[in-house]
């Protein structure tokens, strides 16, 4: 698999948080066997826009959420599991049987501030949930009933 346009319709971006407090956002990739998420930016705070640690630009376009520098890391790149997991310790590869469960939360997360979001999207194995909070003008539901198909959990 390669990162080829982040425009593409089975690519989103997510914010993470782990360690309690702390976040970082992901560009996830529904690829054809996994899904894939590549740590595009790392800690986003809501201080005063245009600060350290803010996103700048159109805060609805969720490409406004990617460091070009980070993203430089993938291109060109084949995303087998061993390089997406060796580029950056909060990368993940998932393959879809190993997911039991896909859905979307619309409520607002709790601590996002003045940035725009469609809630969450839980990702559920039999050893862990996954909650990605869905960035900018993006679909929540679109993006679970995508994962949801090529998981093969649809009905």
């Amino acid at each position: 698999m390669k990162l080829i346009n982040i425009d593409d319709g089975n690519m989103f971006i997510a914010m993470e948080y782990y360690a309690l407090i702390l976040n970082r956002t992901l560009l996830i990739i529904a690829g054809h066997d996994a899904i894939v998420g590549l740590k595009v930016r790392g800690l986003t705070s809501a201080g005063r826009p245009g600060g350290l640690m803010t996103v700048g630009g159109n805060l609805d376009n969720p490409r406004s959420y990617i460091s070009p520098r980070k993203l430089a890391i993938y291109e060109g790149r084949s995303l087998t599991p061993e390089f997406v997991r060796a580029a950056s310790s909060a990368n993940f590869w998932i393959g879809y049987d190993q997911i039991g469960r896909v859905y979307h939360d619309p409520k607002k997360k709790w601590g996002m501030s003045y940035y725009p979001h469609n809630g969450k999207v839980y990702v559920e194995t039999k050893d862990k949930r996954k909650e990605f909070i869905i960035l900018g003008d993006q679909s929540g539901d679109e993006i679970s009933n995508m994962l949801r198909a090529k998981a093969g959990l649809v009905k």
